[in-house]
């Protein structure tokens, strides 16, 4: 955290190196917002989004604002970009004025890491569980049809229990026919030689829908998520795959990128 700059913090980006330590080791560095004063840092994977191997690189910060009195004694900067260089802000939080340190772990064993404050002058510590949080995230790359175009993969509706998540196919050929795939795990699999597309999918790998895409290149798959908390965290992966006598892939198929979906709150 930079103190100095009332309320920043400076990222350095490791380059790989072990000796010596110095400058040399780390890029420029970028700044990014925080909030007043912050005198102390730590960092985690608080929303457990991270894939490897770097297939999603989404490490949060949180920073201890002792110059706050009010709603931003600790800031979020959620899931770092190892691509764009930047985070996405994930608001403040009122938990006492007068924070000094935070630091980060596990600490119910639910694999997600929660947050621990220590507050002065109120001589008290703050603990903050993380919750398991729904996500629709995509990550990868897809390989390109008709006109150069790489099908695009989204989920505008987020898989959260008793509602509707969806899956989104986009940038396709139009009147094309579409499968979707699902799987419950990764496997980085190139397909054919000096091909371009790669099967993100982990066998075995469950063919969902069929359909053709409208004239924008487009088709949305809906499907219900159970009530039952027992599939809280439950993570699945799709890919969409597009017939196209252009496609990459032998002059039959494009692929888009991949999705992450995990069920929660």
């Amino acid at each position: 955290p930079d103190s100095v700059s009332n309320g920043t913090v400076v990222v350095f980006l490791n380059l790989n190196g072990v000796n010596p330590f110095g400058a040399a080791l780390f890029n420029g560095g970028t700044t990014h917002g925080a909030g007043l004063l912050p005198t102390d840092i730590a960092c985690a994977d608080l929303q457990g989004d991270s894939l490897q191997p770097s297939l999603l690189c989404r490490q949060d910060v949180v920073t201890a604002n002792f110059g706050s009195t009010g709603p931003d004694d600790i800031s979020l900067l959620l899931g770092y970009d190892c691509l764009t260089l930047d985070f996405v802000d994930g608001g403040t939080c009122n938990i006492g004025d007068g924070v000094i340190a935070v630091a980060t772990a596990d600490l119910n064993g639910d694999g997600l890491a929660d947050i621990v404050t220590a507050n002065r002058p109120g001589d008290e510590v703050a603990v903050f569980l993380s919750a398991v949080r729904a996500i629709s995230t995509p990550f990868g790359t897809g390989c390109p049809g008709t006109g150069g175009l790489i099908p695009a993969i989204s989920g505008p509706a987020l898989a959260i229990h008793d509602m509707t998540a969806s899956v989104m196919l986009s940038n396709a050929r139009p009147n094309a026919q579409c499968v979707l795939g699902v799987s419950s795990g990764i496997a980085v699999s190139p397909l054919g030689m000096g091909s371009s597309c790669i099967n993100y999918l982990a066998p075995p790998v469950l063919v969902v829908v069929t359909s053709v895409t409208d004239m924008a290149g487009e088709f949305t798959f809906n499907f219900a998520i159970p009530p039952a908390p027992m599939f809280t965290g439950t993570e699945l992966y799709f890919q969409w795959a597009v017939f196209d006598p252009n496609g990459s892939f032998l002059n039959i198929l494009a692929f888009s990128d991949a999705l992450r979906v995990r069920i929660g709150n």
